[in-house]
């Protein structure tokens, strides 16, 4: 009975591997199609754009900081970032109060 046992878990592993081996080999075959079909740079930029959309990654910050027209352009955009966060720990708050 043990030595059954033994080789169905020998046969199941074996029959995993063969599995993921196709599996993995077929992945490559089709990226190799793809980057000839469209070029290295093509595919690269490709894989990046669906990994930023899949995984939902942010591309533009909450707040931009220019330099407006005057010579305070820096001074007053991190103002109004400070504005920014008072405003935002008040409305926390508000929430927090009801």
């Amino acid at each position: 009975m043990q030595k059954a046992d033994a080789e169905k878990i020998a046969l199941t592993g074996k029959a995993e591997a063969e599995k993921i081996l196709a599996i993995g080999q077929s992945s490559a075959a089709s990226y190799k199609l793809a980057v000839e079909a469209m070029g290295g740079n093509n595919f690269t930029q490709l894989k990046v754009m669906e990994a930023i959309g899949t995984q939902q990654i942010r591309i533009m910050p909450d707040v931009l900081i220019n330099g407006g027209d005057s010579a305070n352009g820096p001074i007053s955009g991190l103002l109004r970032l400070r504005l920014l966060e008072d405003v935002a720990k008040k409305n926390e708050a508000g929430k927090q109060a009801e």
